[in-house]
């Protein structure tokens, strides 16, 4: 999730909307829920080959859909990742069970492809990027303790396997960074988990597409219980606090820490043909 400037955030973002809306909405919907076989009853699974893009999760250029005069000079290009737009894109496929394009190379700006993945990252950001904030937030958090980062991935994720077998497919933040350490908010990371699996060892691995490694359906966040004793006050000392910590598990690379883990939202949208 790395966007060069921020500045004009929000008026950019609606901008692109009103920009988009004429384009998204003479695409026919196929429903707010996937479709089902008719003859088991049961919800086809998530695939990566068919509901994911076969490109990376890397875009290069001017990354507003929308050019006001003079602001492109202003704010420069380079690369930037929409990982939330690619995220809710393919659960938006998964829903209508239709397949991504065959794509090799990101689209660019100025397209329609790129319009519509940009307009789904904004609304992957919440209302006003009230999840943007949440980001903001869990970056400020230590990693223990009862405010910490492991025992609010813990809280986070009470009820999201129940959310993800109802609905097949859901959306994660994945929060990498720190403050402390100058990251920016859009160095960490949106995904999509379509499964979820308790180990015998304890562990809970939940598989996701992840836009950075397309065509990867052996990507999986790896997420290991702690427990802490506490001596905060305000709080049973006999109560221990729960956590949970996280790795992003990409076979034949080293895993990468993820610090917190959150559940983000979708509201499913037409795609286009």
């Amino acid at each position: 999730m790395r966007h060069r400037r921020g500045g004009r955030w929000v008026a950019l973002m609606r901008a692109s909307t009103a920009a988009c809306v004429a384009w998204c909405a003479g695409i026919a919907a196929d429903g707010a829920s996937a479709t089902t076989d008719r003859r088991t009853g049961l919800r086809p699974a998530f695939n990566v080959a068919r509901h994911g893009f076969a490109f990376t999760n890397s875009f290069v250029g001017w990354p507003w859909p929308v050019t006001e005069p003079g602001a492109r000079e202003r704010a420069g290009s380079g690369a930037y990742g929409l990982c939330g737009g690619m995220s809710l894109a393919a659960a938006d496929y998964y829903i209508a069970d239709a397949k991504t394009p065959d794509m090799r190379t990101p689209p660019g700006p100025g397209t329609a492809w790129h319009a519509y993945l940009w307009v789904r990252q904004a609304r992957s950001l919440g209302f006003m990027g009230y999840r943007g904030i949440r980001f903001m937030q869990w970056m400020a958090m230590s990693d223990s303790g009862a405010g910490g980062i492991r025992a609010h991935t813990f809280a986070a994720l009470a009820g999201a396997r129940q959310k993800l077998e109802r609905d097949g497919v859901l959306p994660l933040g994945l929060v990498y960074r720190t403050w402390r350490e100058g990251a920016m908010p859009w160095q960490n990371h949106q995904v999509l988990a379509y499964g979820w699996t308790e180990t015998a060892e304890g562990h809970v691995e939940i598989r996701i597409y992840d836009p950075n490694f397309p065509g990867r359906d052996d990507v999986i966040l790896r997420l290991t219980r702690t427990t802490e004793a506490t001596c905060d006050e305000g709080r049973d000392g006999d109560e221990p606090i729960l956590g949970y910590e996280t790795s992003l598990v990409v076979p034949g690379r080293r895993n990468r820490t993820v610090r917190g883990v959150f559940v983000m939202g979708h509201v499913p949208r037409p795609v286009p043909r």
